[in-house]
Order: C-alpha cells, then structure tokens, then sequence
C-alpha cells in the first residue's frame, strides 16, 4: 500500500533557491516547516525556465491598450508572455500528477491577482493588480482539467494553522 503524498508546485524562491533577479531567494519558513514534510514540492522558477539568467533585469506586467503582457524594465520592448505561457504549459505536461501550486505574491510571472501592473510607456504604476502571466495561464488552464489543482499565493500562509488548512484541501482533493 502506498502512502499518498501530494505534489505541489513551489515558486523556486518560496523553496530557498536564489534564483529572483538579484540572486536572492524569500524562503518561506512556515511552508518549509509545515506544508514541506508533507507533500513533494517541486521548485519551479517560470523566469529561469524561459531562459532568463541570474542576476538578470527586473520584469513588469504591463497594461497598454487594455492587453496584458511581461517586459523588461530596462527598455519596456522585450516581451516574454507567450515564453511564460507556453512554460505553464510544459509544467502541465512534466508533472501530469500536481495536485496545488504555491505561487509568489505580487510577482509578474507569479502573482496570483497581487501583481501590480503598469503602464507603458514610462513604467509607472497603476492602482490596479492582475495575476502574472505564468500564473494565470495555469489558472486558465486549470479550468479545463479534469483534476483540479488548488492555486495558491505564499501570502495566504501566513501563519501555522493556515499551512495546516492548505494541508488539509490537498489530502481531502487527493
């Protein structure tokens, strides 16, 4: 008999892995002391997986006439949302068994709806938010699979008895 053990995807910072744009990591010490011990994670870093490097120029969701999309901050013209989008897909497809992800707040690949968005061109900011763009591919793909994934933002364990919650979803949807 085998014990079920969930898979979770992880924003590979959340993890410990230096991997942000400075070579810094926001280990989260509540996830690595709870929700760790009782599930696979599977450290995931949509920017390092569409190619970009570490240390690397910052990364922003824009808004331009009403469309969403991920540039550089250095000049606004590199765009990288179809690389985050077709990225999210590949996830889907490494890891058919993934059960939750646990994305970066207010990230612009990972932000689920906390993603400050700006405005092209100056880069300035707006009062609005959205989820970024590896995200919300993978929420909008979530809505037609089969097995539903528990999408999750790091903010939202907070504390030891919301990682004991988020435990909970996963081994009552498994």
């Amino acid at each position: 008999m085998s014990i079920f053990r969930p898979q979770v995807g992880i924003s590979a910072c959340l993890f410990g892995k230096p991997v942000r744009y400075d070579g810094q990591h926001k280990q989260h010490e509540l996830i690595m002391q709870y929700v760790a011990p009782q599930v696979d994670l599977i450290p995931v870093c949509p920017e390092i997986g569409i190619g970009l490097g570490v240390p690397r120029e910052t990364i922003q969701l824009v808004q331009h006439q009403g469309i969403f999309d991920v540039v550089d901050t250095a000049t606004g013209k590199t765009r990288y949302s179809s690389e985050l989008e077709k990225y999210a897909d590949s996830i889907l497809q490494q890891y058919p068994a993934l059960n939750a992800f646990i994305f970066k707040s207010r990230s612009p690949s990972c932000g689920l709806g906390s993603t400050p968005v700006m405005t092209i061109p100056g880069m300035t900011t707006q009062s609005a938010t959205a989820y970024g763009q590896f995200a919300w591919r993978l929420y909008h793909k979530n809505q037609t699979l089969d097995k539903k994934l528990l999408l999750i933002e790091e903010s939202q364990l907070y504390n030891a008895q919301q990682c004991l919650h988020f435990i909970n979803q996963l081994f009552d949807s498994g």
